[in-house]
């Protein structure tokens, strides 16, 4: 399959590409924006292609081979990824949360800012991997715990407590599924911070930046 061909057949509702290899496609050079959501690469050879911000929100890429692919910057949110081989892979800067990636091979896998929240890579293999950055948020981890970077994740609590004491300046923080609505928030600043399933209903933020 050529890639106008899975281009147009995208386009006109087709999402199962399973088993195909679409390594020589033509499509995957980093230069254009490609967009398969929701689609079904099942078990697809796209090893040591290169696309930059491709979008693969809900697709189910279970099984395939993406031995040394480069996406990073891609969506790959909600993806499913279990028993993939990612082998040397670039996910640099992707967004894997919630993603499935139970059992996948991630050996060598370079996640350096990569958002892993929700993820789940329970039986994965990631030996080697970079994950400089990498944004652990509710994770489960390999070995089936669940794990949030403290130096990043903070508690509501947490929020609200050193707001009272005064402090105004979280930078960069994660809060997760926090319920701040009606709270008074003024002059917070929360520069790169992210606020990931969080209810604002009613909270002052004016000033806010």
């Amino acid at each position: 399959m050529d890639g106008e061909e899975l281009i147009q057949r995208y386009a006109s509702g087709e999402r199962d590409f399973s088993s195909a290899d679409l390594r020589e496609a033509g499509i995957f050079n980093g230069s254009k924006r490609l967009f398969f959501k929701d689609a079904i690469f099942k078990g697809v050879n796209l090893s040591g292609i290169t696309e930059y911000r491709i979008d693969f929100t809900g697709a189910d890429l279970s099984n395939a081979c993406m031995q040394g692919t480069d996406i990073k910057y891609s969506n790959l949110r909600r993806a499913n990824l279990n028993g993939a081989n990612l082998r040397g892979a670039n996910l640099a800067e992707t967004d894997l949360s919630f993603a499935d990636l139970r059992g996948a091979d991630l050996t060598g896998v370079d996640l350096s800012r990569a958002n892993l929240t929700d993820a789940n890579l329970l039986g994965a293999n990631w030996s080697s991997i970079i994950r400089e950055g990498t944004l652990f948020c509710n994770t489960t981890m390999p070995d089936g715990s669940i794990y949030s970077d403290p130096t990043r994740v903070i508690k509501v609590e947490e929020l609200l407590q050193r707001y009272a004491s005064g402090e105004r300046k979280f930078y960069d923080v994660v809060i997760h599924r926090a319920k701040l609505e009606g709270s008074d928030l003024r002059d917070i600043e929360l520069g790169r911070a992210i606020l990931s399933y969080a209810n604002l209903r009613g909270a002052d933020l004016e000033r806010a930046n």
